[in-house]
C-alpha cells in the first residue's frame, strides 16, 4: 500500500520540477524597464555628459557610450523585489588606423519596487564604480 502512495507523489514532484524548468528556460530572463533606463541614462549624463562620437583627444579620437543591462529575472518581478541593473560607460579611443583602447566604468543600479517605493526613481550606486581597460 505504501508503494502505491509514493509513486503518485514522486510523479507529481517530477512534473512540477519539469514545469518550473520549462518556464525558467522559456521566459525572458531580464526585466527591462524603459523608465528605469531613462532615469539611469539621465544620471549618467549628469556626471559624464551626453554620449559622443569622434571627439578629438590627445591621442586621436574618442567615443563615449552608455550601456544599461538588466540583471533582474522574471521571478524577482513577480515577487515585487527591487530590479537590479548594471550601467557601463564605455570610452573607446582610436589612436591609429586599426589601434583602439577601450576603458569601461561599471556601476550597479537599482529600481525600487513595491507600493511604498512608488515615489523613488531608479538610481546608481556611485560608490560601486569599477574601471577596466582593454
Amino acid at each position: 500500500m505504501k508503494q502505491k502512495m509514493k509513486a503518485p507523489g514522486i510523479a507529481l514532484l517530477v512534473i512540477v520540477c519539469a514545469a518550473v524548468l520549462l518556464l525558467w528556460f522559456r521566459m525572458p530572463v531580464p526585466y527591462y524597464s524603459g523608465s528605469a533606463a531613462a532615469d539611469l541614462t539621465a544620471a549618467l549624463e549628469g556626471v559624464y555628459g551626453p554620449e559622443y562620437t569622434g571627439k578629438t583627444v590627445e591621442n586621436g579620437t574618442e567615443d563615449m557610450r552608455f550601456e544599461i543591462e538588466a540583471k533582474t529575472g522574471f521571478f524577482r518581478q513577480l515577487l515585487g523585489l527591487d530590479h537590479k541593473y548594471e550601467c557601463r560607460v564605455i570610452f573607446t579611443t582610436h589612436t591609429g588606423e586599426n589601434t583602439r583602447e577601450e576603458r569601461t566604468v561599471t556601476y550597479q543600479a537599482v529600481d525600487p519596487m513595491g507600493p511604498e517605493e512608488i515615489e523613488r526613481r531608479a538610481s546608481i550606486d556611485w560608490d560601486s564604480g569599477v574601471e577596466t581597460t582593454r
